[in-house]
């Protein structure tokens, strides 16, 4: 799981308050039925335009066998992210959330918060 961001240097001091409240909002407040909705769409689409390309279809395979050891029907995944709640969400979220972050950096580092910063903005 990752979150990408990119900005300016001056700009990162107000960029990672913006994501940690995101993170807080999902870990501590439940996602709205048009926020869940359309999450479920887009996982839906991707899932299946990605279909589309071979490489990417033998590595979601790969994948499967590898974590599953069989290969997920594409009905019986669309199925599971369908009966996703807003629970299920928030669970998973102060579940991700709850460990220290890693991140990286590039640029000029002097310009970047401390990794403690960073700690306390994302705790909930």
């Amino acid at each position: 799981f990752g979150i990408y961001a990119g900005t300016t240097a001056d700009e990162l001091v107000e960029l990672i308050p913006v994501v940690a409240d995101e993170i807080k909002k999902v870990c501590n407040e439940y996602v709205s039925d048009i926020e869940l909705k359309r999450a479920k769409t887009q996982l839906k689409a991707s899932m299946l335009m990605a279909l589309e390309s071979s490489s990417s279809t033998a590595e979601v395979m790969a994948r499967q066998s590898l974590i599953h050891n069989r290969i997920i029907p594409t009905d019986e995944i669309i199925q599971n992210v369908d009966v996703v709640t807003k629970d299920d969400i928030q669970k998973a979220a102060q579940m991700l959330f709850s460990s220290n972050p890693t991140y990286t950096l590039l640029g000029n580092l002097k310009t970047y918060p401390s990794y403690e910063d960073l700690k306390n903005n994302l705790r909930f």
